[in-house]
């Protein structure tokens, strides 16, 4: 974890992945349904769009926790708000509890991505992941995958099956998943023909099952919506 706490993975990174947050944001809510938190902790908040957004969208109050410095400067600098709170914390250090807890790319970063997972319960009512899949049949055959890893620092490689088999072994019940597509978003913020050129296979099997596009071609995150097993709150 010394590349967040020391500032070397945003320096690799220095718009802080704000420019994938109103989508993701978006893709949140619409897997939210009904759900309308009063209180939300972001844990690995970043730079803290994502929780100002949501907090923005329901007027409730969030608390930002990243072990990263330079991320929680940014959040307080950039994405402050009377309604938010951004604290250079690790999850050990927080004891609070909250109606929604947001964990958008993180879990993928983590050496012991398992005992993180586990470490969660007892924190929120309802949990919204945000997992990018990495692990495509184009990836494979291009190790592409190791790109995540180069420029994102993933360190664990997921499919929409895997992400949530991993979410089930660990002790959450799925209500939701949702495939997010980052085509039409690529498209909008870097036009012009090459780029039509590189993402217009992606559209037309996007536009058979964005399921297969994902599998067979990448691009894409899946978003869930999960709550502890009945067990494990009544163990809380």
């Amino acid at each position: 974890m010394s590349i967040y706490r020391n500032g070397e993975y945003w320096a690799q990174n220095d718009t802080f992945h704000e420019e994938h947050a109103d989508a993701k944001v978006r893709d949140a809510l619409s897997v939210l349904g009904d759900i309308s938190p009063k209180s939300v902790i972001d844990i690995g908040c970043g730079s803290g769009r994502h929780l100002k957004l949501i907090c923005d969208a329901f007027q409730c109050r969030g608390v930002g926790i990243d072990v990263s410095p330079v991320a929680i400067e940014r959040a307080q600098s950039v994405n402050g708000s009377n309604m938010v709170l951004y604290v250079n914390r690790d999850l050990d250090d927080e004891d609070g509890a909250y109606d929604l807890a947001l964990n958008f790319d993180v879990f993928e970063h983590v050496d012991d991505y398992i005992g993180f997972l586990r470490k969660l319960h007892g924190r929120a009512t309802y949990y919204v992941f945000s997992i990018p899949v990495d692990f495509t049949v184009s990836a494979a055959i291009r190790d592409r995958y190791m790109y995540a890893r180069e420029a994102f620092g993933h360190l664990h490689y997921f499919t929409k099956k895997s992400a949530i088999a991993t979410l089930d072994y660990t002790g959450f019940d799925v209500i939701r998943a949702k495939v997010c597509d980052g085509t039409m978003h690529n498209l909008r913020t870097n036009p012009g023909l090459k780029q039509f050129a590189l993402l217009g296979p992606r559209l037309i099997l996007n536009a058979i099952s964005k399921d297969l596009a994902m599998k067979f071609l990448g691009g894409a995150s899946l978003m869930v919506l999960a709550k502890s097993k009945p067990a494990l709150v009544a163990a809380a």
